[in-house]
């Protein structure tokens, strides 16, 4: 919609200018009818109220667990400098885990060095997710207090 000769307030203005609130609101009520049209539901009664009512745990909760996983991968690289590891290998797989690499990445990375499992085959994915699953056991008890219920 562009502005309109009708309105004293739009008359004379080029089509790129901002339209008057008359005009905004008529744009804004053809565009929510064609939405309805579509099937479209909007959750917003206005800009700054939800038709509905939510807790606001939505942001915190996304908060909370950014800050838990920013503690395990901080344990998780402690973890890596003071546990004795059963092999080289098992220690290559959890630094890299504590660096937030992923078990895909882990097992490149393994490959390409030419580690291999105790069979002697190529390392694959359930062989990395028992090792790193095994060791947050272990960190997991060792951080937490021993007399927790």
């Amino acid at each position: 919609m562009t502005p309109s000769t009708d309105c004293s307030h739009c008359k004379g203005l080029k089509a790129s200018s901002p339209l008057c609130k008359k005009h905004l609101e008529a744009l804004k009520s053809l565009w929510y009818k064609k939405l309805k049209q579509k099937g479209f539901d909007d959750i917003e009664q206005d800009e700054d109220h939800l038709k509905r009512w939510t807790s606001s745990s939505l942001k915190t909760d996304g908060y909370q667990k950014h800050e838990a996983r920013e503690e395990y991968y901080r344990l998780a690289g402690q973890f890596a400098h003071e546990h004795t590891f059963s092999s080289k290998q098992e220690k290559f797989m959890w630094q890299k885990h504590a660096e937030g690499a992923t078990i895909k990445e882990i097992i490149v990375l393994a490959n390409r060095r030419g580690m291999k499992t105790e069979e002697g085959t190529k390392i694959y994915k359930r062989f990395v997710h028992e090792i790193i699953q095994r060791l947050a056991k272990i960190m997991v008890n060792k951080c937490l207090p021993k007399n927790r219920p």
